[in-house]
């Protein structure tokens, strides 16, 4: 039960903090895939915003990432052709 504003206050933080997203790191980029249905723009799109949220952004791993997450089609294989 709560008996004064200090119980309160740390029950309120308590229930509410663990409840606060993380911020995404870059081993997060892996987790995305490009959907079936989507085109190339939306998954940039999709991919860029949770890009953006990270702090400390380790470049050549967001282009990995990228890349991993893309569909087999005419881009993905056009990427792999470049990088060889």
């Amino acid at each position: 039960s709560i008996t004064n504003f200090d119980v309160f206050s740390r029950l309120f933080m308590a229930q509410f903090t663990a409840n606060k997203k993380k911020p995404p790191i870059t081993s997060d980029l892996f987790d995305l895939k490009q959907q079936r249905e989507e085109s190339l723009k939306d998954f940039l799109q999709r991919f860029n915003e949770v890009a953006l949220r990270i702090a400390s952004l380790d470049e050549k791993m967001a282009i990995i990432a990228f890349q991993k997450g893309l569909k087999l089609g005419d881009f993905d294989m056009a990427l792999e052709r470049a990088n060889c």
